[in-house]
């Protein structure tokens, strides 16, 4: 024991040869820490193409049915269909008194028949207002198709208001060769389109939801009709037998628009179409197609506007429906 204790002081008196401190000792096992080699650096990644994600397109406003009506959208809308409107009344009340129709009786094995013959100029409405009958039941009398175009020389049936009555031989002679000339009395005031069955019956023009009503709107706006949302291309109906008084896009906010004028001073608009299918002057039975829902006239959606008026006066069309 006194040996080894020697020894250690003998070792305590040497000098140090070294002034590196000695190498920790962390639970009996040594660290290096001299002439350590670092660690190589980690492989760098590898490049790929950054992918860029394209910005959000900015929020659209949410639809309402406010703007989704034509009013407020171009000042002096309304303004211009209602000066339409006055010339198209303007002129069916100055226009002059129709030229009696010249008939011909014609023998048939039923009795004698009134035949007219269409003159050029002729319009199937003019002459229904010359003969005094419905434009209705001068088409149904001879079987007319739609457009309903008449030309000259056609000859057609008077309707059975018009009937001559005659005995009819069990033997039925030839036709003489020439034929009684009769003339239909000639109008003494001027005639609104002749009303079916005693009483104006309007149809639903378009087959679709109701998208906006008549009347009143936020912001002191107003709908002077309705707004029926329906998929492009989808047909628009006359809503009433009657004559196409206008065809055109020339009125503004309302895009490709019909009006058809009816008895009694009543007209009928269908706004926004994709496509007029009439010309003016046409006349139309009620259910005819006359053209297809669009959005033209600035929409953001497929949609007819319809509107009903007494004159120039916008009325509610709902309660005229059927």
């Amino acid at each position: 024991m006194a040996a080894r204790l020697s020894v250690l002081v003998v070792l305590a008196g040497l000098p140090v040869a070294c002034s590196q401190s000695p190498a920790p000792v962390i639970f009996g096992r040594e660290i290096e820490t001299a002439g350590r080699i670092p660690p190589l650096p980690p492989d760098p990644p590898v490049a790929r193409p950054v992918r860029r994600i394209p910005p959000l397109p900015p929020p659209k406003p949410e639809s309402s049915s406010d703007n989704l009506v034509f009013v407020g959208d171009e000042p002096g809308a309304t303004s211009d269909l209602i000066t339409r409107i006055e010339q198209i009344l303007l002129a069916e009340e100055s226009a002059p008194e129709p030229q009696p129709a010249v008939t011909q009786t014609v023998p048939t094995a039923q009795g004698d028949v009134l035949m007219v013959t269409v003159e050029s100029g002729d319009t199937l409405y003019g002459l229904a207002r010359r003969l005094e009958v419905s434009p209705r039941d001068l088409i149904e009398a001879n079987d007319l198709e739609a457009p309903y175009d008449i030309y000259a020389g056609q000859r057609l049936r008077v309707p059975d208001g018009n009937v001559v009555v005659a005995s009819v031989d069990p033997e039925p002679a030839e036709p003489e060769p020439t034929t009684v000339i009769e003339t239909v009395k000639p109008v003494t005031a001027a005639i609104a389109e002749p009303v079916p069955d005693g009483e104006l019956r309007f149809t639903w023009p378009v087959d679709g939801v109701l998208l906006s009503s008549y009347g009143a709107k936020s912001d002191g706006l107003h709908n002077d009709g309705i707004n029926i949302a329906a998929p492009a291309g989808t047909p628009v109906h006359a809503a009433e037998d009657g004559v196409v008084a206008y065809a055109g896009d020339e009125i503004r906010g309302y895009g490709n628009m019909v009006l058809i004028r009816h008895a009694d001073g009543w007209v009928t608009a269908y706004a926004h179409n994709a496509q007029n299918l009439v010309s003016r002057g046409q006349t139309v039975l009620r259910g005819d197609v006359i053209a297809s829902v669009g959005a033209s006239g600035g929409l953001s959606q497929p949609q007819s506007h319809f509107e009903l008026r007494q004159g120039t006066e916008a009325v509610d069309p709902i309660p005229y429906l059927n």
